[in-house]
């Protein structure tokens, strides 16, 4: 699972954590700013947003998303420690593992 860099041209600045724009994933997003750049067809400076993201299935965010209020990863503004949510879906699917193969 890696972050991959994404823009986007939305007039409002996207969530930090996004569970309703999609039935079936939620994004995850950091280091969100707002950046100008050049409109290849025109040339005038146009603003987007760029930031980083993940995408879990909804099913495996739920699972997270539990774990992350214990961990105190989801905060008010839900920006703190998103760094963890990586090593945190390793740990749960790693224990899924173990469950499955009753370890």
């Amino acid at each position: 699972m890696e972050w991959r860099t994404v823009k986007s041209s939305a007039s409002t600045k996207p969530d930090t954590i996004d569970t309703t724009s999609s039935k079936a994933v939620v994004y995850v997003r950091k280091d969100i700013q707002r950046i100008t750049v050049k409109d290849p067809m025109t040339k005038d400076s146009v603003e987007m947003w760029e930031y980083k993201e993940l995408i879990f299935p909804k099913d495996i965010w739920n699972e997270i998303g539990e774990l992350a209020v214990e961990t105190s990863i989801k905060t008010e503004d839900q920006s703190s420690s998103i760094e963890n949510l990586e090593s945190l879906t390793l740990d749960i699917f790693y224990q899924q593992t173990l469950d499955e193969l009753d370890v």
